[in-house]
């Protein structure tokens, strides 16, 4: 089986947000604030685990407030995180529909090295640490956190190179019920519904959503995979040219219960997606991925039990997917070896494949999580955190497929579409497995003098099939005067094998190795925020990491493909400078510059990343009826994998722009939203080299929107 083959199968921490981050439900509330107000206002949990100010953050973070992402017509967290700075999003190399994040060229062959996480719980899948393939919809929540930088010392594994926490909407008594309306372009649409209930003591909230996407039909491919091997097998069987399938299919639900100390939590993710440019980069039509993801989770508030500020937090996660991938279409000649895999450097024979070279995996999920955690504030100069807790996983993977081991030998000269259900057989593509494990953190913020602060911290974790790790963190907050902080940091982090880097089988170039140790990092940062007055703000952040133990697969002796292995190295320096500015009561102007030079073992560049990004976001109030919002990013050039010779994907731009309007004494708002505002052609996510001519980004979306409170 081929390497795409492989990538196919492939807190319940005491968070208690601060109600003011829930209040700003319109631009106008937001903007009327200061920017000096604004951020002694928005709190962050990501960076520690529980709330703190903005500026009392230890570590570099960016809070995007709910309307802040409905100024820009944000619809999901992809979109949200455009213009972040350090932060690319796009789709993961491997072309199918599944959208990346790095954070400061941090990624990981499934974008496993960046942590989501749902009101503080991992929300990554655990087969391949990867997030859920379907777009994560912004409706319910009310702002998004985004560390930059490592997090294993709150929130352990696969906290690696950044964490983008989605926090819900809070229970406030004065919340008003919203229904929100969204259609337009490329066949979109979205219906939200929130509202919140209260009886006696229970307060109850839900946030129902649905979102469709569909294609943009005149962005295509000319050519694919397949057409290569129709040149040399003499077919017609590749579909291009071809629309890439990046449509979607969601609903999520979210819902929140508290009743005297117990706070229950309910969110669901179910949907799916098209397959992109195929899973091995030949156009798939017809598949349709699907996903599901269910989070339940429960805390309870022991302080009436005369234990202060202690919470007992337990969640279960359930995750489901299925991928009914034709990797080859209907007609495709290929060759096999004698394992019944693909095969181009020893086949024993060529196939013609009628119905397509056909693999439907798929897999089911448990997780299960119980911790005890603590928050105390110590003589007004040590304020501590400290949690312990238990995680259980288990993976069940399934398969049926037309090819490989147990089912060809290599010496058929035709197949058609039946399917042989591998399951539960050695010819799996991986094996059923489960892990546990330990761990305990804590956190010391400890103010030495009243200007400075001094943050240290460290989480132990004890793992069933990978061994124990120790990840420290030091920080350095110094308030020097009203107009200016500098904070910095210090810390490791690791991200514990995948199941998939640890047992994949049968799948010559992505075999597993189980005695793979967890990846890690040390990473540096300095930073400096300057509130060159009430209206004007900028920081710059300097930072540096070294990335060890990174997992590649590579040839090894005696082994036929390529096998998981801890050599891959990455080092890392840059910048970020941000700039926030109001110069008028009704204008809001926030810009920011990264650059980024990152190298491996082998003096190599870091591919498929902008070592340069800027962007620039306006908005501007004509009155208390209209406002515009224009959103433009800069994207550098990315330079291409060393075994590619094309050209370094070249530099674009990106705009949008949304006009909002507020009916006078009325409930009813009104937007339209333009989306690639330019129909910019030289926007393109980057290939492999399989599609020659890389994957081109939508061309210009129109979208109306309508909103009703009531």
């Amino acid at each position: 089986m081929n390497k795409f083959n492989q990538i196919s199968f492939a807190l319940c921490c005491s968070l208690t947000p601060s109600v003011l981050a829930d209040q700003f439900d319109s631009v106008e509330q937001l903007y009327s604030l200061s920017l000096h107000e604004l951020s002694q206002i928005q709190v962050v949990t990501a960076a520690t685990g529980y709330t703190r100010k903005l500026d009392k953050a230890p570590a570099t973070v960016t809070v995007i407030e709910e309307a802040e992402w409905q100024a820009k017509g944000a619809l999901t967290l992809a979109q949200a995180l455009q213009g972040i700075a350090g932060v690319q999003t796009g789709l993961l190399n491997s072309g199918n529909a599944e959208s990346s994040i790095s954070v400061r060229g941090l990624q990981g062959n499934y974008g496993q090295q960046v942590k989501v996480l749902i009101d503080g719980i991992a929300f990554n899948r655990i087969h391949n640490g990867a997030r859920p393939g379907l777009e994560i919809p912004l409706f319910g929540f009310t702002r998004i956190e985004v560390l930059r930088n490592s997090g294993s010392v709150v929130y352990g594994a696969d906290a690696f190179g950044g964490i983008i926490n989605l926090v819900s909407k809070e229970l406030n008594d004065d919340q008003q019920s919203e229904l929100s309306m969204v259609a337009g372009a490329f066949d979109t649409y979205r219906l939200g519904l929130f509202s919140e209930h209260q009886w006696q003591d229970i307060k109850v909230n839900w946030a129902l959503n649905y979102y469709h996407y569909g294609d943009d039909n005149e962005r295509q491919i000319p050519s694919d995979l397949q057409s290569t091997f129709d040149q040399i097998f003499a077919t017609n069987a590749s579909q291009a040219p071809g629309v890439i399938d990046l449509g979607q299919k969601t609903i999520s639900f979210n819902a929140k219960l508290n009743w005297q100390q117990l706070s229950l939590h309910y969110f669901i993710l179910d949907g799916d997606f098209g397959p992109g440019v195929g899973i091995a980069q030949a156009l798939d039509p017809d598949g349709r991925n699907d996903h599901r993801s269910q989070l339940i989770s429960a805390s309870y508030d022991l302080s009436k039990l005369n234990f202060k500020h202690l919470t007992l937090n337990a969640w279960y996660q359930k995750k489901q997917s299925y991928y009914p991938f034709t990797i080859f279409p209907a007609g495709s000649v290929l060759p096999i070896g004698s394992d019944g895999n693909l095969n181009f450097s020893t086949p024993t024979g060529v196939t013609l494949f009628s119905e397509g070279f056909i693999g439907h995996p798929g897999n089911e999920s448990e997780l299960f999580n119980i911790s005890l955690s603590q928050h105390l504030t110590l003589d007004d100069t040590h304020n501590i955190r400290w949690e312990l807790g238990y995680e259980k996983q288990n993976h069940h993977p399934y398969e049926a497929k037309n090819f490989g081991p147990g089912i060809l030998n290599g010496t058929e000269t035709e197949v058609d579409g039946t399917l042989t259900d591998v399951t539960h057989t050695p010819h799996v593509f991986l094996p059923y497995s489960t892990r546990n494990f330990q761990f305990f953190s804590v956190q010391d913020a400890w103010q030495l003098l009243p200007e400075l602060t001094l943050h240290l911290g460290a989480r132990y974790d004890d793992y069933s099939d990978v061994g124990d790790t120790l990840n420290p963190r030091l920080g350095l907050t110094w308030d020097i005067n009203d107009w200016l902080d500098i904070r910095l940091f210090s810390g490791s982090a690791f991200r514990a094998p995948s199941f998939i880097g640890l047992y994949s089988k049968n799948n010559p170039v992505g075999l597993g190795n189980s005695k793979l140790e967890p990846e890690e990092i040390t990473s540096h940062e300095l930073s400096f925020d300057l509130q060159l007055s009430e209206n004007l703000h900028t920081s710059l952040v300097l930072f540096n990491y070294r990335a060890d133990k990174l997992v590649s697969y590579i040839p090894m002796v005696d082994v036929v493909g390529l096998t998981a292995n801890n050599v891959g190295k990455l080092t890392g320096h840059g910048g970020e400078w941000l700039l926030r500015w109001r110069p008028t009561p009704g204008l809001d102007i926030n810009a920011n510059y990264s650059r980024l030079s990152s190298k491996d073992n082998n003096d190599i560049a870091l591919p498929d990343y902008s070592e340069k990004m800027a962007s620039l976001t306006v908005n501007y109030q004509f009155n208390q009826q209209l406002s515009a919002n224009i959103f433009a990013q800069y994207h550098g050039k990315q330079q291409r994998h060393f075994s590619d010779n094309r050209n370094a994907l070249p530099s674009y731009y990106w705009f949008s722009s949304r006009i909002h309007y507020q009916l006078n004494d009325s409930p009813l708002s009104v937007a339209l939203i333009a989306n690639n505002l330019t129909n910019e052609e030289s926007a393109k996510y980057p290939s492999n080299g399989s599609i020659a001519d890389d994957f081109p980004y939508p061309g210009r979306q129109w979208l109306v929107e309508m909103s009703y409170l009531f």
